[in-house]
């Protein structure tokens, strides 16, 4: 593994999120990070959209008046051809994502025209769906096809890299030891062993149409840290074990932690 010092990113959600690369490999995704500062606003452009900003509402808006905002780049959702949003499938068994239900949206970012506003980043929920067992390989065959579908569209429209909202929006919380189904089977290391591997199985596939992405995370390692819990009871206990498995693989990558717990600070 190659380190760096990443570029300082300050992530736009309503106030300003400040976020450091950590641990990264060299990045080959998209263009290089520069010295400096990068603000990249969340959930599309600031004041122009919400959270389901695609990018065939982003054309609508023009790429001039997105070009003319403060801002380096956008993190943007997709949608099944500009019907439903799609942000929450690409981890649920059972909801496939093909490359075809997002060629609308690929045409509109590579359409655009943007010449400045190009830091643009994937969205990918990773937790909110997120309900197959650790342990089911069928059901994670399918997840990682649709990762991969992700990678391929990503790549066509010529993203910065992937933004993964990692926040267990349901009451599901696949990153608590605590809420698995069979852990009075199965061990808290069996576990830790079991997410890591599936964490480098989706470095692979998130890489495997664009090698070299940049990773925003939302809520990383900086949040466990700030849990003074025993990690085996904390909600996102197994997160560092999954993060570890994406560092595993044999991927070049930047990872930068977004630290969105910083969203209340003034």
């Amino acid at each position: 593994m190659v380190l760096r010092k990443g570029t300082l990113w300050l992530v736009t959600f309503s106030l300003v999120l400040v976020a450091m690369s950590v641990a990264g490999h060299v990045c080959a995704f998209g263009a290089e990070s520069a010295d400096g500062k990068k603000i990249i606003g969340f959930a599309g452009p600031p004041h122009l959209g919400g959270i389901g900003r695609t990018p065939l509402a982003m054309t609508k808006t023009g790429a001039g008046v997105v070009d003319a905002l403060p801002i380096d780049g956008v993190i943007h959702t997709m949608s099944d051809n500009g019907n439903e949003l799609i942000t929450n499938r690409y981890m649920n068994a059972g909801a496939p994502v093909t490359y075809d239900m997002q060629r609308s949206d690929v045409a509109a970012m590579t359409d655009m025209g943007l010449k400045r506003v190009t830091e643009n980043f994937y969205r990918i929920n990773v937790a909110a769906d997120l309900t197959a067992n650790w342990f089911d390989d069928k059901a994670w065959e399918r997840i990682l096809s649709n990762i991969k579908s992700a990678s391929r569209a990503a790549c066509d429209a010529r993203s910065a890299g992937f933004m993964l909202d990692t926040e267990q929006y349901n009451v599901n919380k696949p990153f608590s030891y605590m809420l698995q189904p069979d852990r009075m089977e199965k061990s808290w290391d069996e576990y830790r062993a079991q997410v890591r591997r599936r964490g480098r199985q989706f470095m692979e596939a998130l890489s495997s149409s664009c090698p070299g992405p940049r990773v925003l995370i939302t809520f990383s390692n900086s949040y466990v840290v700030d849990d003074k819990a025993p990690a085996h009871i904390m909600s996102m206990g197994l997160w560092p074990a999954f993060l570890d498995g994406m560092m595993d693989a044999d991927v070049v990558a930047e990872f930068i932690d977004g630290y969105e717990q910083s969203y209340t600070y003034r």
